[in-house]
C-alpha cells in the first residue's frame, strides 16, 4: 500500500514537473516572440524616427525657401513699385513731349506759308488728320530745301537788281551834255549816301527800260560777280 501511494506521489510529482517545464517553454517561446516584437517595433520607430527628422528638414528646407521667396517678393514688389513710378514719370515726359511737338507743327504748319511766300514759294500740300512725326519732318525738309534754293535764288536775282539800281544811279550822275567830260566828283558820289537821293524804282531798272550804259555796266559786274562766286 505504501509502495503504491509512494509511486501515485511519484507519478504526481512527475506530472507537476513536465507541466512546470512545458510552462517553462511556454513562456520561453513567448519572450523569444515578445523580443522579436520587441526588435521589429524598434526597427520600426527607428523608421518612424528617421521618416520624421527627414520630414523636420524639408519643413525646414521648406520654411527657409518659403522666407527667400518672401524676400525675393518683397524685393519684386519694391522694384514694381520703383518700374510703376518711373513709368508714371516717362508717361508724363512722354505727355509733354508729344504737346510741345504738337504746338511746335501746328506753329510751323501755319507760319511756314508765309516764309516761303516771301521768296515767292508755296508749300506742299499736306494732310494734317492723322499724319506722323516722319511725314512732317519730310514735308519740313522738303520746304526747307525749297527755301535754300528760293533764298539763293532770291539773293543772285537781289544781286543783280542792286547792280542795275547802282549802276544806273551812278550813270545818272554823268553830265547830260555831250560835250562834257564824262566826269563824276567825289561830291557827286557822296549824294548817294544821303537819305535823299532818289532812287530809281524796280520797275525803272528792268532791262528793257535800262539805258545801254548803266545795262552794260551791270552785266559786267555781275559777270564777275558770279565768276568769283562760283570759284
Amino acid at each position: 500500500m505504501k509502495t503504491l501511494i509512494a509511486t501515485h506521489c511519484a507519478s504526481r510529482q512527475l506530472e507537476d514537473h513536465s507541466s512546470v517545464l512545458a510552462e517553462v517553454a511556454s513562456l520561453k517561446e513567448k519572450m523569444v516572440n515578445l523580443e522579436e516584437e520587441k526588435i521589429a517595433l524598434t526597427t520600426k520607430m527607428n523608421l518612424e524616427k528617421n521618416r520624421l527628422a527627414a520630414a523636420a528638414e524639408k519643413s525646414k528646407n521648406l520654411e527657409n525657401q518659403l522666407k527667400k521667396s518672401q524676400t525675393k517678393g518683397t524685393d519684386v514688389k519694391t522694384e514694381l513699385t520703383a518700374a510703376q513710378k518711373k513709368c508714371l514719370k516717362m508717361k508724363n515726359k512722354l505727355t509733354l513731349i508729344r504737346g510741345a511737338v504738337a504746338n511746335g507743327v501746328e506753329a510751323l504748319l501755319n507760319e511756314m506759308p508765309d516764309f516761303m511766300s516771301k521768296y515767292g514759294l508755296t508749300p506742299l500740300e499736306l494732310e494734317v488728320e492723322g499724319l506722323y512725326v516722319n511725314q512732317f519732318f519730310d514735308w519740313l525738309r522738303t520746304c526747307l530745301a525749297m527755301l535754300d534754293d528760293g533764298s539763293k535764288l532770291y539773293g543772285d536775282l537781289s544781286a543783280v537788281v542792286a547792280a542795275r539800281t547802282l549802276a544806273a544811279s551812278v550813270c545818272s550822275l554823268l553830265p547830260s551834255d555831250a560835250n562834257s567830260p564824262p566826269v563824276i566828283s567825289k561830291t557827286q558820289l557822296r549824294t548817294l549816301c544821303s537819305d535823299a537821293f532818289n532812287w530809281p524804282s524796280d520797275n525803272a531798272v528792268r532791262p528793257e527800260k535800262l539805258p545801254t550804259l548803266p545795262k552794260n555796266i551791270a552785266k559786267n559786274f555781275m559777270e564777275s560777280f558770279f565768276k568769283g562766286k562760283g570759284s
